[in-house]
């Protein structure tokens, strides 16, 4: 976890935006999400890829996610084989790694075996979207081992003390979630959302991250206003072409320019 951790204490303690994007793994291909990976580490395009294991049922995910899911799903890709990929990667790539899972995923081969698997694959810390803050003792002992971060999500309706109780655990820094509802273009970012990550700020001595729904520059410019970082999903996804892979690369190279102006506009 040192590599992610050194980044984002770096970032936080110079003020400066993080920023992460997420990538479905196997999506479109194996081949092509490897080449996906490979061009934003080079182009130093974000700080950190939070990579999603595809699954069947992903409360979480957003339309442009689940099609991507249902796609590398289609396509053959698993745990098992995401994992070969990005360990594969790993002599040759800079970019810190983040694993997002459901819980079933990881429960299919025992906890210890598939975050030992994630561990040496070369994440640095991993996301359980669907395991609630108060079953995560078991999880969490074991990324402690394996120095692995467990990075935990707190939304508009969770308490105060929740909060501070989450920001406690979570590692290397906390992610809030924007609003109500699943990842995806449609959210509507208001003063109310930038007053909430600032009380959640209040409320953590850990760097604050927020995701779902930011998919435009002026979303971007807007949340950067008050969070430490962002993390941007569907609106990545939702750029990869099958089969044109440089058109994926062009429009991926564009939109992150975009984004990374605004930020260092703010």
């Amino acid at each position: 976890m040192t590599k992610l951790k050194d980044k984002i204490d770096r970032f936080y303690s110079r003020g400066k935006t993080g920023l992460s994007f997420f990538l479905t793994g196997g999506y479109p291909d194996m081949d092509e999400f490897k080449k996906i990976v490979r061009y934003i580490d080079n182009k130093k395009l974000a700080d950190f890829i939070e990579i999603g294991i595809p699954f069947s049922d992903p409360v979480a995910d957003g339309p442009v996610i689940q099609v991507a899911s249902r796609k590398a799903l289609a396509a053959g890709a698993s745990y098992n084989k995401i994992l070969k990929a990005v360990k594969s990667l790993k002599k040759d790539i800079d970019i810190p790694m983040v694993l997002m899972s459901y819980l079933n995923v990881l429960m299919a081969d025992g906890l210890k075996n598939s975050l030992a698997a994630a561990s040496d694959a070369g994440f640095s810390a991993v996301i359980i979207p669907d395991m609630p803050y108060g079953e995560h003792e078991e999880v969490e002992g074991i990324l402690k081992r394996l120095n692995m971060g467990l990075v935990l999500l707190v939304s508009p309706a969770t308490p105060d003390k929740r909060i501070r109780n989450i920001a406690k655990v979570s590692s290397p820094f906390l992610y809030y979630v924007s609003s109500y509802g699943v990842t995806g273009r449609g959210k509507k970012f208001n003063k109310t959302t930038l007053d909430r990550i600032r009380k959640v700020k209040s409320l953590s001595a850990k760097p604050v991250y927020c995701g779902f729904g930011i998919t435009t520059p002026a979303d971007a410019k807007f949340i950067a206003s008050a969070a430490d970082g962002e993390i941007i999903g569907s609106a990545v996804v939702d750029l990869i072409k099958e089969g044109d892979i440089k058109g994926s690369f062009k429009d991926i190279n564009k939109f992150a320019i975009s984004i990374s102006k605004v930020l260092k506009d703010r």
